[in-house]
């Protein structure tokens, strides 16, 4: 998927180009990426891309695992410490349809090996650092993860 937005760094347009396959060079690869909302932008992993065909008209559609749940509090000081932005997957059946328009650019997450959740859920690290864009943009967001 082909994703153009609007760099905050220089106000040109940039690309972003997401996969979703399941056998990527015999591996398997979902990308991240940042979704719009009503509500607020969040992270999500993306898991299928669609179109939906309504009499004449397309609509592009992307599944997406949201990303966005507040993490454990047992890394707390460790996140403050270094300034991590730490998010949790959410459960399977919260995985939704979002139109391909909403997705704003792809996101670099990093599972942490080091938590071991109980409840099976994966944590990540928000890698922000990335590009200029994307630091501005974490900066600006009301994250909804823990920024400490």
């Amino acid at each position: 998927l082909k994703v153009d937005y609007e760099n905050m760094i220089n106000w040109t347009t940039s690309t972003d180009y997401l996969r979703c396959n399941p056998n990527f060079y015999n591996h398997p690869r979902y990308d991240f990426l940042l979704v719009d909302s009503m509500e607020r932008p969040f992270f999500a992993q993306l898991i299928m891309i669609f179109t939906c065909v309504i009499g004449r008209k397309s609509f592009p559609l992307a599944l997406v695992h949201p990303v966005d749940q507040p993490a454990d509090s047992a890394t707390e000081q460790l996140d403050k410490d270094l300034g991590f932005y730490r998010v949790r997957a959410q459960t399977r059946r919260e995985s939704t349809f979002v139109s391909v328009y909403m997705i704003i650019r792809g996101a670099l997450l990093i599972e942490d090996f080091g938590v071991k959740a109980t409840d099976g859920f994966k944590e990540y690290l928000v890698v922000d650092c990335i590009d200029g864009d994307s630091f501005l943009r974490m900066k600006s967001l009301k994250y909804a993860g823990r920024c400490n």
